[in-house]
Parts: structure tokens; sequence; C-alpha cells
């Protein structure tokens, strides 16, 4: 559909040029302040990805959405940084408590996205 994409940072480049499988219905990058996950402790943050997925039975995973953090392991990220992941999987369990079809999760830098996709499918 288009012949270049915008990133942020190489592990988003890596995971857009990644993501063209099967498995993908759709995908995009997330604009900054469209989905706004409320921090405990003041402000919002909003993840970087989203993808429709199709299971091998044909179901459809609503929302996949991913946070990429270019770093190779977790313990190499800032606090603020952890605090961020957490609201966020606290943000999209509530929602899926209320019955919206929604798995969240970070990618380090050594996480494939096609790995983490098949894993969900």
């Amino acid at each position: 559909m288009y012949d270049s994409f915008v990133y942020d940072s190489d592990k988003e480049r890596e995971t857009i040029s990644r993501s063209i499988i099967d498995e993908i219905i759709v995908f995009g990058k997330i604009p900054r302040n469209s989905i706004k996950v409320p921090l405990y402790f003041g402000g919002t943050t909003s993840p970087d990805f989203m993808y429709v997925l199709k299971k091998k039975n044909g179901e459809h995973i609503v929302n996949f959405v991913v946070e990429t953090k270019g770093v190779d392991e977790a313990s190499d990220k800032r606090r603020k940084e952890d605090l961020k992941i957490e609201s966020a999987k606290v943000f999209f369990q509530r929602m899926k408590e209320d019955g919206l079809n929604i798995v969240f999760e970070e990618q380090l830098n050594d996480d494939d996205i096609v790995n983490m996709i098949r894993k969900l499918v």
C-alpha cells in the first residue's frame, strides 16, 4: 500500500519491515496521544503499534498492542519506562476484563515481532 513508512527508532523500523506475514490482517503505528494510557504518577503514554491478527482457526484477535523498547534486557530500561509499561499492562488488562479482545506486550531488541505474533495465533 505504501512505499515508505515513519518510525521513531531502529527497533520500530525493524518491527514494521518484519510485519508482512499471513497472520497479520492489518497493522499500524499508533499516532502519539491517540491512545492515552493514564500513568498513576501523572501524564499519559501511548503504545507504538497495533495489529489485527488472524488465528489458524480463522478467528480474529481484535487488537495486539505492542510497545517497543530499544534495549536488550528489561533491566536496561529506565525506571520511568518500567512504570509506563506496568501502567499499560494494567490499562489493557482492564479493557480485556471488560470483554475487549486485547493483548498488550512489550518488545525488546531481541524480541522478534514474527515470533511474538505466532505465539498468539
